[in-house]
C-alpha cells in the first residue's frame, strides 16, 4: 500500500483467484473490511488488475470520519486478510 495523496491510499490486494477475474472498465469490488466484532461490506472501484501478479489494486479516500472503510485503509498492513467479492459492473463505458 502507498499514499497517493494525503487523503488517498492505494491498496494492492493479492489472491489466488485474481488471475481468473475479468473485470470490465468501471467495475467495482465489495471488500469485507474488519470491524470490532466482525466485518462490514465496503465498495471500491478497481484501479488496476494485474492477473499475472494475482493482484487487484483499489484506492480508498481517507475521509476525516472514522468509518470502517477509512479505519481499515489507515491501519491495513501487508499480510492482513480480507474477503473480496467478485467484480460487478453497474456502469458501462461507451465502446467497451
Amino acid at each position: 500500500m502507498s499514499d497517493v495523496t494525503e487523503r488517498m491510499r492505494e491498496i494492492e490486494l493479492a489472491g489466488p483467484d485474481f488471475p481468473r477475474l475479468h473485470p470490465r472498465p468501471g467495475a467495482h469490488v465489495v471488500v469485507r473490511v474488519p470491524t470490532g466484532g466482525g466485518h462490514t461490506r465496503r465498495v471500491y472501484s478497481i484501479w488496476r488488475h494485474a492477473p499475472r501478479a494475482a493482484a487487484l489494486t483499489i484506492r480508498v479516500a481517507l475521509h476525516q470520519a472514522d468509518g470502517p472503510g477509512c479505519v481499515w485503509a489507515r491501519t491495513v498492513a501487508p499480510g492482513d486478510r480480507v474477503a473480496v467479492e467478485p467484480p460487478r459492473s453497474k456502469i458501462t463505458l461507451a465502446g467497451t
